[in-house]
């Protein structure tokens, strides 16, 4: 099968979605043919356009230059059996539904649909939703299936006017590095009893202030923010925000980490937080739970995990004081959890390995073909 996937943004980008699509991927292409149609950017710098081949997998990469900030490009698909776009990128939808590509074309929004959308500008959300309820209705009948990652983002679909019947439900594997290192869990340092981890690029979207405004009505509690700077004048805010708490002393940037270096960190900490009010396939708990790190999340974000795994502990988006409680709970309770967390790393290994995943992903593919 010759499959052509076209995702806004590629390794070295690193974020949870890019993760997604990449272990997928590594695991098709060991059956299938697979051609990935990309922008140039990465986190940190421009990458040259062109064609590339990545070892050992062969899957072929075509970067397209693109504007600064913004990943428009026009995919060329010919020679597609199935195209899969990851991550409802609105442009990169529409270019591809006015071309005369002949063969079935798969959506995975990726959460990034305007009803699922934490905060957002007015015009951006204006934009959005226009495009969402109109516009795309007018193209829905060019798609033939959709990939979600929760029946939430089911049900939004619905609402913009696609019938069920033609949605599944997988979730987002785990890394493979993460997976592997299992191996090696018990070599890493004595567990902290105050060090909480928040694993997330810096956007306002994942409202890691909310971790911040806690952390400081705890005593003794430390923060880790690990992840790369999506948004500088929203990074620079949270660093005043410890500066003016007066808990700069307890709250560190890390910046962008190795995977290694990421699970060294989620083995030596009690507790990881997800502030965010809206995820896709929230990786940051999997791997926090993998690595025997306790997570808190928002009930409006990932109360459907504890539906299959009985974690993450919940809160209210936006309650600090009940964020609070929930990091003195997992500080002073750590022990009588750790039976929630076992069963938790047991759903999770046989759950979400790449392999299950892709297989799922395959399946769905080979259904739409044959239909």
């Amino acid at each position: 099968m010759e499959i052509h996937l076209v995702s806004p943004y590629w390794a070295p980008f690193v974020g949870g979605a890019e993760v997604v699509a990449e272990e997928t991927v590594a695991v098709l292409s060991k059956t299938h043919h697979i051609t990935v149609h990309t922008s140039n950017h990465s986190n940190t710098a421009r990458l040259k356009a062109g064609l590339t081949t990545d070892y050992p997998s062969g899957t072929r990469i075509i970067r397209y230059a693109t504007p600064n900030n913004y990943p428009i490009f026009r995919p060329k698909l010919g020679g597609a059996d199935l195209v899969h776009f990851h991550g409802f990128y609105r442009p990169l939808v529409l270019f591809a539904a006015v071309q005369k590509f002949q063969g079935p074309l798969v959506v995975q929004p990726q959460n990034n649909l305007s009803h699922l959308l934490g905060r957002q500008s007015p015009s951006w959300q204006f934009l959005r939703r226009t495009f969402d309820n109109d516009v795309f209705r007018l193209l829905r009948a060019k798609f033939a299936g959709f990939i979600c990652l929760s029946n939430r983002e089911v049900s939004v679909l619905e609402s913009m006017g696609i019938d069920p019947r033609y949605c599944t439900v997988i979730p987002g594997p785990l890394r493979l590095t993460m997976l592997e290192a299992l191996q090696d869990f018990g070599k890493f340092g004595d567990r902290d009893p105050d060090l909480f981890v928040v694993s997330s690029r810096l956007v306002p979207q994942k409202h890691i202030e909310h971790a911040i405004l806690a952390v400081a009505r705890v005593p003794r509690i430390r923060l880790a923010i690990a992840g790369a700077q999506g948004d500088r004048e929203y990074s620079q805010s949270l660093r005043n925000l410890t500066k003016e708490l007066k808990i700069s002393d307890r709250v560190e940037f890390k910046g962008l980490l190795s995977p290694y270096e990421l699970q060294k960190l989620y083995k030596n900490a009690v507790g990881s937080i997800l502030a965010s009010r809206s995820e896709g396939w929230p990786l940051s708990i999997a791997e926090s739970i993998l690595f025997g790190s306790i997570p808190i999340g928002t009930t409006e974000a990932v109360s459907h995990l504890t539906e299959s795994m009985s974690l993450p502990l919940l809160y209210d988006w936006g309650n600090i004081d009940a964020l609070s409680a929930r990091i003195s709970e997992v500080r002073d309770n750590a022990e009588s959890i750790a039976p929630d967390l076992e069963f938790a790393k047991s759903w999770i290994t046989d759950n979400l390995s790449p392999e299950l995943v892709a297989k799922k992903v395959e399946d769905f593919y080979i259904k739409i073909l044959d239909s």
